[in-house]
């Protein structure tokens, strides 16, 4: 009974020892050193992600005509709150803005580019003076 158990001791021990040793093998096996002696690993590494696709500018028709229509014209983006989406006030040389509800500011940025436009993040910068003074004279609404 005795011969018994220790030749089961002896046969876990055998089983712990290969199963270490094997582990061990393809760890070396999966990284090798670089020039500055530093492990570089060799395994397969996973595929990278695509980008996510640009969502769709709701409102680019009106956007661009705006764009295209006002000199001087800067956008500043309002960061999305508990309170309201994401939202871009485009606001011209005069001082006339527009509030615009957009998904993502990716389209936006691109559309933005394309027609040579500042984007700019308006909780960072705030809202230029003119707005303020275009405001106060036609007694209008701030954004």
């Amino acid at each position: 009974m005795v011969r018994l158990a220790l030749l089961l001791l002896v046969v876990v021990v055998v089983l712990l020892v290969v199963q270490v040793a094997g582990s061990l093998v393809r760890t070396l096996m999966t990284h090798r050193r670089s020039r500055g002696g530093h492990p570089v690993s060799t395994a397969r590494r996973a595929p990278r992600r695509l980008p996510a696709p640009a969502r769709h500018l709701p409102n680019r028709d009106e956007i661009v005509a705006f764009l295209t229509s006002h000199h001087g014209v800067e956008a500043f983006l309002e960061p999305k709150t508990t309170m309201s989406s994401l939202t871009v006030v485009l606001i011209d040389d005069d001082g006339e803005w527009r509030r615009f509800p957009i998904d993502d500011d990716r389209e936006l940025r691109r559309t933005a580019s394309s027609h040579h436009v500042p984007v700019y993040d308006a909780s960072v910068m705030g809202y230029p003076e003119r707005m303020r003074r275009r405001k106060d004279r036609d007694g209008g609404q701030t954004p």
